[in-house]
């Protein structure tokens, strides 16, 4: 006969549920925004500055300009949401289990973003003449 006390100690733990901590990225993403809209804003230098940690932080903040035709509502969208939205899409992914892919996606997509930002802007310019 097997005591059921010995039996489920000797049992090993199971791993910790990762769903249950989906909701790290989007709290991430919220407390990464004020530090890297902070950076953004520090490297123009106060009209001195050449901006470029604005641009490798928020890359899609020039292409987004040229489409909607507004500094303010880009600068908005694109300082407040970036970080939030890819919190957002880590989350989703933590959920589904494919975290590791996804991240490299948004890194992927955050980086051809920062290289190809010029060309963007320039195709979007001229598509609305």
């Amino acid at each position: 006969m097997v005591n059921p006390y010995q039996s489920s100690a000797d049992s090993e733990p199971s791993a910790p549920d990762t769903t249950t901590r989906w909701w790290w990225p989007i709290l991430l993403g919220v407390l990464v925004t004020p530090f890297a809209m902070g950076l953004a804003v520090l490297s123009h230098g106060f009209g001195h500055g050449d901006g470029f940690a604005d641009e490798v932080l928020f890359p899609l903040h020039r292409p987004l300009r040229c489409l909607i035709g507004s500094e303010n509502i880009a600068a908005i969208a694109m300082y407040f949401g970036q970080f939030v939205v890819y919190g957002i899409v880590l989350a989703l992914a933590a959920r589904s289990r494919r975290f590791l892919i996804i991240a490299s996606l948004v890194v992927a997509f955050h980086v051809a973003s920062f290289i190809l930002r010029f060309p963007i802007a320039d195709l979007l310019i001229s598509i609305r003449g």
